[in-house]
């Protein structure tokens, strides 16, 4: 199994997930928003790389 490291910004998504679990996508695109300043497209695609990441195991 490859280890698969975060990256800072995967990290962040990554502990709004677990603090806020269960969390619905438009739910976690305001909580991004709120915390981390990031647009929709931001949230997706981030969130995108962390299960494509997972994937790859």
């Amino acid at each position: 199994m490859k280890e698969y490291r975060l990256t800072e910004a995967e990290l962040k998504l990554a502990d709004i997930i677990w603090a806020n679990e269960p969390v619905s996508s438009p739910d976690l695109v305001k909580l991004c928003d709120a915390d981390l300043n990031w647009k929709k497209s931001t949230t997706y695609t981030m969130l995108k790389k962390l299960i494509d990441g997972h994937k790859e195991d």
